[in-house]
């Protein structure tokens, strides 16, 4: 089983994760930025934009990754996944059927 915390931030994800990193060792498994997105139409980023962080990802040990986006209201509109106010994410993932069985949480 391995925990994950997915952290969102407002165009600081970069030194956020760069400090990770230097707290942690290690190197990024994932860093994308929203400038690699393929072209959409009727969407337009400007150059600051297409440099935020739309996945970066770092291994801490077997058990645990930190991973993060940068957010912003083009990116997260009110009443969705990555709505303001909502900066921490925990994800949780399984290697064995068995492990998925659900449980209630008290």
């Amino acid at each position: 089983m391995q925990l994950n915390h997915y952290l969102n931030f407002q165009g600081e994800a970069e030194a956020a994760f760069n400090f990770y990193k230097s707290v942690f060792g290690g190197e990024f498994s994932n860093l994308t930025r929203y400038g690699e997105l393929p072209a959409k139409e009727g969407v337009t980023l400007s150059e600051a934009d297409k440099n935020l962080i739309l996945h970066v990802s770092l291994p801490i040990n077997e058990f645990t990754e930190l991973m993060a986006s940068d957010t912003n209201d083009q990116f997260c509109a009110e009443n969705t996944l990555f709505s303001k106010g909502t900066n921490h994410y925990i994800s949780i993932n399984l290697n064995a059927s068995e492990q998925a069985e659900v449980k209630t949480l008290i």
